[in-house]
């Protein structure tokens, strides 16, 4: 019973410098963007790369909140909105990974606030590691413009607090200590 509670103790410790010891830097990118779009290019796609913690390790959530705005009165606006990442794992060359598509459709004059209280939910994304670079692209395919997009690009790797780690060790001793006090009565 002794080695049994021991190790708990062990896979609690290393647990919890497994979580302490996680990659470091920024865990969250919280990117502003503020763009109008026309319908036609070049001026029809907004895309930007962001540099990011690279864990293997680690899942990463992908995040647009924001509003998205045709203000042509007459037309509307057909928009997509996609999310990519490079793969360490494929070879050089290889086109970036995609989310797949967001169509988001806009009547004429309409506006549309993702992850506010009224609206819908923000679009979100989550992929299996933090890759080393992550993008947004926003995409007006017309006919409808301008089309304003105002909001945040949110990238977070889903690495737990290191609170977390001493939690589960804590909750692992507990649990060793009252398996210890049964076998002694």
């Amino acid at each position: 019973m002794r080695t049994k509670c021991l190790s708990l103790v062990a896979v609690a410790l290393s647990l919890l410098f497994a979580d302490s010891t996680a990659a470091q830097g920024p865990m969250v990118g919280v990117e502003p963007i503020v763009v109008t779009l026309s319908a036609l290019p070049p001026g029809n796609v907004f895309e930007r790369f962001y540099p990011n913690v690279f864990d293997l390790a680690h899942p990463k959530k992908l995040t647009f909140q924001g509003a998205v705005t045709n203000a042509n009165l007459n037309q509307p606006a057909f928009v997509d909105l996609w999310f990519d990442w490079i793969d360490p794992a494929d070879p050089v060359g290889t086109p970036p990974r995609t989310s797949g598509i967001f169509p988001i459709d806009l009547a004429p004059g309409a506006s549309i606030s993702y992850g506010s209280p009224l609206g819908p939910p923000a679009i979100m994304y989550t992929i299996p590691f933090c890759p080393p670079q992550v993008s947004i692209h926003i995409q007006n395919n017309g006919p409808g413009q301008p089309v304003i997009v105002d909001g945040l690009f949110i990238h977070e790797c889903l690495i737990p607090e290191p609170a977390t780690g001493t939690l589960l060790g804590m909750g692992l001793m507990g649990i060793a200590g009252a398996m210890r006090r049964r076998r002694t009565r």
